[in-house]
């Protein structure tokens, strides 16, 4: 069965979903992509611990983002090997690790992407159980199993299963608001802050610097017919 949420966000960049900061999270930016040309989208399969546990490697369900919290500080809990075995032909999409990587080569020039803190050539130590599908934090804000996850060359974000909904119905208008505030401010001679249409988004920003994006639509309705 089709993911409608997947398709439809499929295209959107980080940036764009970042902006919608009161229902969604943004990972820390220490959390990177080993290749600046990474882009995936899946749904969260989530692993707590400091080690590598294979009863969460073994489970890992197609379309998945593999998310590890809570690794060590000083050795590795995925690698360029894991991506390889348990990528493309297994079905993942994608790996984000709170904590560290070795094989940096391999990570990078693989098809599936890596996203992670650091690199370690120690690797941390094989253990048979681990905690999984568990709400963990990861880069600093909560994943739980089932959230979307999307990484691409700026970082990762997070939209959470509780507001999936509500940002499937209203992406559209944060767009187009987008789309007509570029496309008037490119005209030459415009001064955003002074210009009427322009201007009156940014008063919003001020006004509402958590959510102003909720505005975007009725914004762009109110002056698409005189400036789209």
């Amino acid at each position: 069965m089709a993911d409608k949420s997947i398709e439809k966000f499929a295209d959107l960049g980080t940036v764009l979903i970042a902006y919608m900061r009161d229902v969604t999270y943004t990972m820390h930016h220490s959390i990177q992509a080993f290749d600046n040309k990474a882009r995936m989208i899946g749904r969260a399969f989530t692993v707590k611990g400091p080690d590598i546990y294979f009863n969460a490697l073994e489970s890992i369900p197609k379309q998945s983002v593999y998310v590890h919290s809570q690794g060590s500080e000083d050795h590795a809990v995925w690698s360029g090997v894991y991506a390889e075995v348990y990528g493309e032909s297994r079905g993942l999409i994608g790996a984000v690790i709170d904590g560290g990587i070795h094989d940096r080569k391999i990570t990078a020039e693989c098809p599936m992407p890596t996203f992670g803190r650091f690199v370690s050539p120690l690797p941390g130590i094989n253990r048979e159980d681990g905690t999984i599908q568990i709400t963990v934090v990861c880069g600093g804000v909560p994943v739980c199993p089932g959230d979307i996850i999307i990484g691409d060359a700026d970082g990762v974000v997070v939209i959470p299963r509780t507001n999936e909904e509500e940002i499937y119905r209203k992406v559209d208008g944060l767009i187009d608001g987008l789309a007509l505030f570029l496309k008037v401010a490119q005209q030459p001679g415009v001064i955003v802050t002074k210009h009427e249409a322009l201007g009156e988004l940014v008063k919003l920003k001020y006004k509402h610097p958590h959510d102003y994006w909720r505005c975007c639509e009725s914004w762009a309705d109110k002056w698409k017919e005189k400036y789209g």
